[in-house]
């Protein structure tokens, strides 16, 4: 099992790019429906667009270009947008047949968050999210704006009819697609690197809390209305668009609708579930180690962690309040413990003097005293000499 998990994480960048390629083809396709043109111009619903620049953040630059470049190629394919290049065609009808020039921008939106991603992989902070939204809109300018210098080269017939061709370039494509790609982007990204953030894939029993599943159920009913109002906006926008309110019930766009309501709503649901455990890890933080403390099982350590606890919320103030009195009694107890010792060592040693002194005082140890100093004293009375032995030889018999 365990060999199985380090395998699987040392894949988890080509499992990301596929996974990217899908979700991206595959958003871009079923929301092709909710775009809306007035002239020239139009206007994408297209949240997908958030795929490419997140794995870029999450996973680095290749990973980025690589979901953006062939996620959107995807998306054209299943939108009818891309098609393969008849035979012997030249360089320019393959790019134009494949729109690579609009691949390069989408593969060139996932690139540069990559690559700020090697130089700042961190998006705890609102500074850090800030930095990184910002780092989200530059690489949106730069990846559509070339794709936009591109697109008067590669299709030449569509700029035949006006002598100012870059104007015309940045009216049709550059603007309308910065700003719908930027609003989207600006919505969908800081939420998927907050939630990527403090993501806790170990954590065990979440949902089991009472307070998150409140909390979950909060948010899912306050974003159900929102969503049934988007859809019946994108229905009717659709419609307008067509300009035949039968068109918007055809089984395409019934199945594209469908499929973008369930996953906005799976992704409601999951947003969700990650923000509450967000918001609700510091306070079930707090209450385990309230119970290792009742259980007498909190270390020094945790607490000095809950007293170092980063944050201006009320959660983290308690958590560092609760940390420090945690610390100071565990510290108490300690030094209890070693006083108790100490004492009862001194204790033992005064019991072992008493016993002492009990048996010392005893008529029995007087009596073997008596009999011992005896004994002593005949050992040092001179011997009487051998009969018909001079004296010193009884001596140095001795």
């Amino acid at each position: 099992m365990a060999r199985a998990t380090s395998g699987f994480w040392r894949n988890k960048h080509i499992i990301a790019m596929l996974a990217g390629i899908l979700l991206y083809g595959g958003s871009s396709w079923m929301t092709s429906f909710a775009t809306t043109s007035s002239g020239s111009t139009f206007w994408n619903l297209r949240p997908g667009i958030a795929v490419p620049i997140f794995v870029g953040f999450a996973f680095g630059p290749l990973v980025g270009f690589v979901v953006g470049f062939f996620g959107n190629l995807l998306g054209d394919f299943l939108s009818m947008w891309a098609s393969l290049p008849p035979a012997n065609s030249s360089l320019r009808e393959i790019a134009d047949s494949l729109q690579l020039h609009w691949q390069l921008g989408n593969g060139l939106m996932g690139l540069l968050p990559g690559l700020f991603a090697l130089w700042r992989h961190r998006y705890f902070t609102l500074a850090e999210q800030l930095r990184a939204l910002a780092i989200t809109l530059l690489a949106i300018v730069i990846g559509m704006g070339i794709a936009a210098s591109l697109d008067p080269l590669i299709k030449p017939e569509d700029y035949t009819h006006t002598a100012d061709v870059w104007a015309l370039a940045f009216r049709q494509n550059f603007a309308p697609i910065v700003l719908s790609n930027g609003i989207n982007a600006a919505v969908v990204v800081p939420i998927l690197l907050f939630n990527y953030e403090r993501l806790e894939l170990s954590r065990q029993g979440f949902l089991s809390s009472g307070l998150v599943r409140r909390l979950l159920l909060t948010i899912v009913i306050s974003a159900a209305v929102p969503i049934i109002l988007l859809s019946m906006f994108l229905l009717q926008a659709h419609a307008e668009a067509a300009g035949d309110w039968g068109a918007a019930f055809s089984l395409v766009v019934f199945v594209q609708l469908a499929i973008t309501i369930v996953l906005t709503s799976a992704f409601m649901i999951t947003n969700a579930a990650l923000m509450a455990q967000s918001m609700i890890r510091p306070l079930m933080n707090l209450i385990h180690s309230a119970q290792a403390m009742e259980r007498d099982t909190l270390s020094v350590e945790q607490a000095v962690e809950l007293k170092e606890i980063k944050g201006k919320d009320e959660i983290a103030h308690l958590s560092r309040i609760f940390g420090t009195m945690a610390q100071e009694v565990i510290q108490r107890e300690q030094d209890l413990r070693r006083h108790v010792q100490e004492l009862q060592i001194i204790i033992d040693e005064r019991k072992r003097s008493d016993q002492v002194k009990e048996i010392v005082e005893t008529d029995f140890f007087r009596d073997l005293q008596q009999k011992a100093r005896a004994m002593r004293d005949r050992g040092k009375e001179p011997q009487e000499p051998l009969n018909g032995l001079p004296e010193h030889a009884n001596e140095l018999q001795a």
